[in-house]
């Protein structure tokens, strides 16, 4: 039995999670901007400070953890890419 693997489908999905990784990127440093920005017009004081201080230690954490995710699963969409190529060639050596 033949198993067809799209090769070209594996790598666009591995460029659509870097894509998404880039587009979370950017959005995290917008929000990081804005939190950052609440202190300078519209809120004073130790509360303001630690509210952003806060936030800032939550988004980071976020996007420690999102870009690991993505990054896990950008390896493991290479891994059975190298997988899939042996199992390929493997499957044509034997029927030679």
């Amino acid at each position: 039995m033949a198993i067809y693997v799209n090769f070209e489908g594996l790598a666009n999905a591995s460029n659509d999670v870097m894509s998404v990784k880039s587009k979370f990127e950017a959005e995290m440093q917008t929000l990081e901007t804005i939190v950052n920005e609440t202190t300078v017009n519209d809120w004073k004081g130790p509360d303001a400070d630690l509210f952003v201080s806060n936030t800032k230690a939550k988004l980071a954490n976020l996007k420690e953890k999102y870009n690991n995710f993505l990054m896990e699963l950008n390896k493991s969409i290479e891994d059975n890419a190298q997988t899939f190529k042996e199992t390929q060639n493997r499957n044509i050596r034997m029927q030679d």
